[in-house]
């Protein structure tokens, strides 16, 4: 594998992994600071205060779901591109030149 894949394949499978880790740490964190909040104030409708910011803790676990999955389609492309490469390479190795050898005089 090139440097160059193998390169691309770790940035690809760091977004893979990273990127729902990271969603859902910062959803965790704000969904605690959202109970803070409606605990702490006199909300006339807490169900519809909830509501809005649990939709609102939410988003980052959806950005890092796509991430996830845009790391994998990648991590995908790169293994793919990778093995193309080495199937050209060993073929041009293996197969004999398509000129023939001029005769001697």
């Amino acid at each position: 594998m090139k440097r160059t894949h193998f390169i691309c394949l770790i940035a690809a499978l760091a977004l893979t992994f990273l990127g729902p880790a990271t969603g859902l740490m910062v959803s965790t964190l704000r969904m605690r600071k959202a109970i803070e909040r409606l605990s702490a104030e006199d909300v006339n409708q807490p169900d519809r205060e909830l509501a809005t910011h649990v939709r609102a803790a939410l988003r980052p676990t959806i950005v890092g779901m796509v991430a996830g999955a845009l790391g994998l389609v990648s991590a995908a492309g790169v293994a793919f591109l990778a093995a193309r490469a080495r199937t050209k390479e060993a073929t041009r190795t293996t197969t004999p030149s398509k000129r023939e050898p001029r005769p001697q005089r």
